[in-house]
Formats: C-alpha cells, structure tokens, sequence
C-alpha cells in the first residue's frame, strides 16, 4: 500500500487556487485544402473550412498568428506572393470571388482586402498560383478555363479556353522578358501558353499542346532557362520534356514513377537536372533530368516482421499532397496532417509539424515533453512549454513511429503510460497489442511489443517503483476490452536490439464484466485498480518476482482479488492511487469523482461539480494528495481540495470532451488534451492572483479614505466623480440620500420631490447646492453611467424621490442634445414611463388627502363629541384619538402601495 511521507515536519505544499492559459496547440492544416508557403520557408496560409489561417512555422513552433473569413465559404485556393506582400484566395461561393489581400504586418499580422471582384469565373476555381516576381495570378476553374490577374490592379490581363475539364496544375516560365505559362487538366494534357503574344481579335491559342498521361496531372514545373519541363500524374508516371532547338517542345522520357505523383518541381543550385517528387508512397525523392533515375529517397527501416502493415493502405492515408519550397528546405505535406521540412540535397529531416491532432484520447508525461494519443496509429511526443516567462514556444512533434516504415501500430492508439524515469513509453492498441518505445539514436522507436489479448488494448501501466541500479521498469500491466488483465515481465529488456521484442505475459486474469476503461499500479508495485464499464473499481494485491537464482531466472506474477469498489452509478472511466495516502481516486459516467480509502475500502469522498461525465481524474503534482484535477465531457477542467471536497477553479478548456489531462512541474502546468483537436497548457497564477487582490484591498482602503475625507470638507464633485469611476451606484445613492436628508428633517424621498418641484429661484440649502454644481460638470461619459443609474433608481418607489431630485438637476444643466449624446437615449423610454407612474401615484395621493380633509372637517362641524383638532403635521384628530388611528392607517396602506410599487 502507499505509505503516508516520512517527513511530516516538511513544509506543506502550496494550495493552487488559480491557473491562466499559458499557450495552446490548434489546428491549423487537416490533410486537405489549398496551401501556400512564402519563399522564405516562415510564413504557412492554409485552408480551415471558412477561414484562412496564417501559421509562423519558424523553427516548428507552428502558431497560428492570423486569420482571414473572406465571405463564410468553403475555401478553394490560396496563393501567396514569394515576398508574402499579398494573398490572393478564392472560395467555393456562387459568386466565384476572387480576393486580393495586402498584407501589413506579420508581427502582429493585419491584412487589409484591396480587392473583391465578384463573377471572377463561371465556375469554382480549383487551383491558383503566383508568378516568381509576385505580380501576376493564374486561376484555373472547373470550365477549364484559365485566367491571368494582375494583383496589383485587380483586372484581367489574359482569358485561356481549351481544357476540357477541370485545370489541375499551373506553372510559369519567364526568361528574358518572355512570359509563359503552362497549364494541365483532367484530360491528363499540358497546354503551353505565350502571354507575351495576344491576338487582336478572337480567343487566344496554346503555342503547343503536350500529350504524355493518361490520367489527371498533379504536378508541372519548369526549369530556370525555361527549356526542360516535367510533369507528375496520377497514373503513376513521370514525363520529361525538352525544347528542341526549333523552340518546339519533344517528349524526353516517360518514367514509371509506381506511385501516384502529386507534386514535383526542379530542385538545387542550378535547377536543371535534379527534381523531387511527391506521391501517394508518403514519400519524397530526387532524381535526375537526364538519367531520369531516383538519385536520393528518404531512408526506408526495415517493416516489423508480422506486423500486418498495409503498404498501400497505409500510403492512401499519409501519402503526399503537396510539396512547397522554400530558400532552405523541401516542405512535404502529407495526408494525415503531417508537414515534414526536409534538406534539398539529401532528404535529411529538419523539423516536422502536425497540423491537426484530431481527437486526443490519453496523454502521458515523458520529463518536459507530453506525449499525446490522437485519433491516428502514430504518438505525437510535444515539448512541454517552460514556465515562468521563458520563449520557448510549444509545438515542434515527433511521431511514433518517426516515419511510415518503421514498426508501429497498425490501428488507432487508445491508451499510453510513461515509466516512472520517463525513459520508457508504452502504448495499447485497437490493434490488440502494446507496444514499448524508448529512444534510439536521437528519435523514439519501438523496442517491444505485448501480443495476447483478443480485443482493443484499452489501458496500460508500468510499474512505479524505481529500484536502485535499475533504470526500466519491472513489469507492464494491460488491460483489454476481453475483459482481462495481463502482466507482462520487462526484465528481457535491458538486453534489447535493434529489432522488436516479443514480451512473455505472466499471469492472464479475467477481473470484469465488461470492458476494462483504465488500471494504475500503486506506487510501491504492490498492488492494482482498475475501473470498468461495469460501474466498478477492482483492487487486487500484485506480487512479481524478477529472474533470479531461486526460480531458475524466470520471472513470475500473482493477482490475487482484495475488494471491489462499489458506489457509482455510470461506468467508472479513470482510477489513480495517492502519491501519499492509502487512496485511490476513481471518476465516472455518473458525473462524480470518488476518493476510496484503502484501509476499509469505503467511499470517504464525493466531489460533485462536473455536469456530465468525469472522464478523467488525477492527483495534482507536488500537492502530495491534497488536490485533484478532474476533467469531464463538459468541456471543463476542475481543481479540488480533497479536504473540504471544495473547488478552488474551473477552466473552460475545451468546446468537447476532455479525455486527458496532465500536470507538469511539480502541479504548476497543466496540459489538457481534448476531442476539439487543441492542446491547451495552463501555467499556475495563484501567487500573482493573491498579491493583486492584496494590492487591491489595499487600494479599496486607500479609496475609502479618500472618498471620507473629501466628504469631510464637502468636495461633492470628488465624491461623486469616484462612486461613477468605480462603478458603485450603491454609494453614490447613499451620498444623494445623505445631503438631501440634510436639508430637511422629514422624509427623504418627499423633500427631494419637492425639490424636484421647487422654484428654481427657491434658495437652496449649501449641500444641495454643492451637488447640484457637482452634476453640473461631469463629463460626457460619467453622465451617461449617472442617467443608467438614475433610470435603476426610478424603477424602485422607494429611491424614485432621490432619481427624481437628480434628473431634475440634471435637465436644468445640460441641454437636450447633451444629455442624448451622454447615453440619454437609452434611459428616455425607461425613465418617462416610470416618472408617468410616480406622479399619477402622487396626484392620487394628492387626491385622497383633499378628500380626506373634506369630510374630517365634515365631521369636526357637525357637532358631535369630540371636537376635530389638527395636529402639528397637519393631520386631523379627534380628541379620544381616533382621527390619528385613521392616519396611521391610511399611512400603513400607503407604505403598502410603495412596497408594490418597487415590486413592480
């Protein structure tokens, strides 16, 4: 069982109370759409359905800087000049626009539109491109027909009809001040166009028309003297031409390429000879104009034997779609949303960025990376952002496996688990293995691989344990959805190689009903919970003896069942032991988390918050069990004390489900991984948050002061102008009720009403007169924020005197146009329709007094007992008191109809 610390006397961890958004990873490229890259290899435009994201991909960082929403729809093409002064896109709308960006600044990006011409061609246009001097644009559309733009002037400068399909590639050539342009089509035909000519009349006319595919061409590029051209088709073959001496254009060379090429261009210091190319095998390779034979391709490892890889299935799904150039590097964009930079001279891989990471399902800590289980066969393993401050950007991906080639999974990954040394990463598999990597000459590879289980993978974990001397760990657990536990020994390998190994499994154990979501192993290696669909967690007691002289040098293990946990209602989806206390934490489908002691394996806590399922549950890192994180399909992420079972904070993480959830150094990062395709992290503010809120008490205190002393020497302008900057109408209709009530010693809401309604010439007393010089020179915007609280204040019977009071003074200061300019426009309805009601409910008041009067002094001349006398408040009374038990009755009713009236 977990042991409680040892050292009790240390200090005890800080109580984390507030995190903020430190970065985030978002999807900028999902396989598909247009893509433009400037010359100088910084700068990536790229299509996310309606919009046009910029992404600063500089040393693989791949931030998403910008964003461009021509007109709601589906983005068709983008092109970006060399120099990235302007974007030109092209959406999927009726209107066949074609947009013209000039771009402002990178740092921070701005880009103004300069030109919308609607109708820019009868149908969508499928493909564009920019010449080498960025001021010419080819669009190519579903007619087949090509149009040049200039971008600068935004007209058209050429019409090209004779494709008899949808145009599929666009290249330039311009050599000596001579323009041409060549075009491609479904019909697997290159048309060579002069620009320099133009007929006078009628349509212009291809100067040659190349027939060498027999399928859609992908790829056209043209050399620097502009005398050699090669085109890439889908059918597999690669065509080289040449301009013969006559300036007619010969076929060269037909190369079977054996895969569908989708990219090509010349490539080097003279861009003559050598060409890349890129295809449907995921891979890129160079060769030779004039031998027309592969001179470099990028290093192929041996398959894993038995691995049941699907070359061409796997090559549909992470073949090539594009390849853009830049100054430095060929930039490959592959189908699974990888872009690979790779050296022009020998393919050797710079940097490599995923654009899109789909749904993350699991996330594991390798020291200062993350690596990341998606919805895909490959692991991305990110650097962790650095806290405090530092530049480091997150972003740059390493995969699992480093290429297609390499031994992986062939199925989507589901779980993963890093060794406590974070050395060593294990994976579970829809391919019903798990797989171990570890890192081999500078990149991660598998090392092994756990084969036995009949269904998905759904939940691996190493041994915690770390033993002296030893640096692996001693065994790996997994569970599947056949309902199992495996044990598997790990002592084989410190003597791995090169090639896989086949691990033994030790004990087979069917601990569930249904399928098993999630297992740990506790710290100590002694025992093992898991968590099932079938709404219970499961602890066993977990014995493992490594080789030894005493059994022959073969390992062993034993499960033995020791208590299930029982109490939620919905499928248990995550278990976690205390780092500290004999605890497990178990989280749900029923929307709680549950802490289970281990001593009577009883429920001790409940934390309830979330609103749909927890999915995940973890102990904080460095807060030796006394705070959890949860996350939940709600798309919210918790952080708990597990004492008082208080939330202390809770972050909107994600727009979906949260699977994952990880914190990192010592619990002041958080990575959290969702289903929305974001990585967020979130750096630890407690410290700050607390010094603010120190810092503004102080200066609540400081205001306070301030706001009494210049009461003291009635300085009402000051008084008032700090109640309006603060945004606190609550005291600044304590100060209008406060002056008024010195006035007069009768009721504070009738003296301001018949101030409202007094001679303006009336003498006023000094207080007033203060605050009325006080209102008559606020600023515009402190008397538009005055007429909203005066419009709060006439709704209520109870302070509409003290509204009243203050529109009054308000209406002879400042002139109708003022006061509508000031926000009065806003409050007007409001304000007439209440006043309208305040004064009908006075005049009845008005009223009934008169009548009341009337038939008192009716009563008082009638002769009978007890002559009518006034009292000092004008009010009538009999002398055996019953005329004032009246008035306080008709008072009481009034104060009654007030009551009603705030009510309203």
């Amino acid at each position: 069982m977990p042991q409680a610390s040892s050292s009790s006397s240390s200090a005890p961890p800080p109580k984390r109370t507030k995190y903020d958004e430190l970065g985030a990873i978002e999807p900028f490229y999902t396989g598909s759409g247009s893509t433009s890259l400037t010359r100088s290899g910084r700068y990536l435009f790229t299509a996310l359905d309606n919009e046009v994201l910029c992404s600063d991909v500089e040393d693989g960082a791949g931030r998403v800087i910008g964003r461009l929403e021509p007109d709601g729809e589906e983005i068709s093409s983008i092109s970006v000049t060399p120099n990235g002064s302007h974007v030109c896109i092209t959406t999927r709308a009726a209107s066949c626009t074609l947009y013209i960006y000039a771009i402002n600044s990178f740092a921070p990006f701005t880009a103004s539109r300069t030109r919308s011409q609607a109708r820019a061609h009868d149908a969508p246009v499928a493909i564009s491109h920019v010449d080498s001097t960025g001021s010419l644009l080819a669009t190519g559309s579903a007619d087949g027909i090509v149009k040049m733009w200039d971008i600068h002037g935004g007209f058209v400068t050429h019409v090209l009809r004779g494709h008899g399909g949808i145009v599929s590639a666009i290249a330039f050539a311009i050599v000596a001040q001579r323009s041409r342009l060549f075009t491609s089509s479904v019909d697997g035909r290159i048309r060579v166009w002069d620009l320099n000519d133009r007929p006078k009349q009628g349509a212009q006319k291809p100067i040659a028309t190349l027939g060498g595919h027999m399928s859609v061409v992908r790829g056209l590029s043209v050399s620097v003297s502009g005398k050699r051209l090669i085109s890439g088709s889908r059918d597999k073959t690669i065509c080289t031409w040449e301009m013969n001496a006559r300036g007619a254009w010969a076929l060269k060379e037909t190369i079977a390429a054996s895969e569908g090429v989708e990219a090509c261009g010349f490539v080097g210091e003279d861009e003559e000879d050598v060409f890349y190319t890129g295809g449907t095998s995921s891979q890129v390779r160079l060769w030779s104009f004039r031998s027309g034979s592969v001179v470099r391709q990028q290093p192929a490892a041996p398959a894993l034997s038995g691995a049941g890889h699907d070359d061409e299935g796997e090559g549909e799904l992470q073949g090539v779609v594009g390849v853009h150039q830049s100054e430095t590097a060929l930039v490959s964009l592959h189908a699974d949303s990888r872009m690979i930079w790779r050296s022009p001279i020998d393919l050797a891989r710079q940097r490599q960025l995923v654009g899109f990471n789909d749904e993350a399902v699991d996330s594991a800590l390798l020291g200062n990376h993350l690596a990341v289980a998606t919805n895909s066969s490959a692991i991305r393993i990110y650097p962790l952002p650095a806290l405090g401050g530092s530049e480091q950007q997150p972003g740059s991906v390493s995969l699992l496996p480093s290429e297609p080639s390499q031994p992986g999974h062939t199925e989507n990954v589901l779980s993963i688990d890093a060794s406590a040394s974070g050395n060593l990463l294990v994976s579970g598999s829809k391919d019903r293995t798990a797989r171990i990597w570890a890192p081999r000459d500078g990149e991660w590879r598998c090392i092994a691989v756990a084969e036995g289980h009949a269904e998905c993978v759904g939940a691996v974990g190493f041994s915690r344990k770390v033993w002296p001397d030893e640096e692996l760990p001693r065994f790996l657990v997994t569970a599947s959805q056949d309902r199992t536990v495996k044990v598997w020994d790990l002592s084989p390998l410190a003597n791995a190689t090169s090639s896989p190994l086949r691990l033994r499994s030790l004990v087979t154990l069917r601990v569930h009903d249904k399928a098993i979501n999630s297992l740990e192993v506790a710290p100590n290696d002694s025992l093992l919970v898991t968590g099932s669909q079938d709404r219970t967690a499961k602890v066993f007691k977990l014995a493992y003896s490594p080789p030894s002289k005493a059994n022959s040098q073969t390992a062993s293990a034993k499960l033995s069942p020791l208590a299930t946990l029982k109490g939620h209602k919905r499928g248990v989806w995550s278990v976690a032991f205390s780092p500290v206390d004999p605890a497990i934490l178990t989280t749900s489908g029923d929307r709680t988390a549950k802490l289970w002691s281990l001593r009577d394996f009883a429920c001790v806590k409940t934390f309830e918050g979330h609103s749909h399922s927890v999915l995940k549950g973890r102990f904080l890192q460095g807060s030796k069990g006394t705070q959890i994180v949860t996350a939940g399909a709600d798309g919210l992420v918790k952080l708990w004390n597990v004492r008082d079972e208080e939330c202390t904070t809770t972050m909107e993480a994600s727009e979906d489900r949260i699977w994952s959830v990880s914190s990192f150094g010592s619990g002041e990062g958080l990575a959290v991984a969702g289903a929305d395709g974001h990585l967020r992290y979130y750096n630890d503010v407690t410290e700050q948050a607390q010094l603010e809120e120190l810092k503004e008490r102080e200066k609540g205190v400081e205001r306070e002061q301030h706001y009494e002393n210049l009461l003291a020497v009635h300085d009402y302008r000051g008084a008032i102008l700090i109640c309006l900057a603060e945004g606190q109408p609550k005291r600044l209709l304590n100060l209008f009720t406060k002056v008024a009530a010195s006035k007069r010693a009768r009721d504070v809401t009738t003296s301001l009403m018949d101030l409202a309604l007094a001679d303006d010439n009336a003498a006023a007393p000094e207080d007033i007169t203060g605050v009325d010089e006080a209102l008559a020179t606020l600023p515009a915007s402190h008397l538009g924020q005055l007429l909203k609280y005066i419009r709060a204040w006439n709704a209520s019977s109870r302070t509409a005197g003290v509204a009243q009071g203050i529109l009054h003074c308000l209406l002879r200061s400042y002139s109708a146009d003022e006061l509508l300019d000031a926000g009065g426009d806003e409050a007007l309805d409001a304000l007439i329709a209440y006043s309208e009601r305040h004064y009908a409910r006075a005049e009845r008041m008005l009223i009934e007094s008169a009548v009341l009067d009337y038939v008192v002094n009716l009563m008082g001349g009638s002769g009978e007992e007890g002559e009518a006398v006034t009292n000092g408040n004008g009010a009538h009374a009999s002398e055996d008191g019953e005329g004032m038990d009246e008035d306080d009755e008709s008072s009481d009713g009034e104060a009654s109809e007030l009551d009603s009236m705030d009510e309203d």
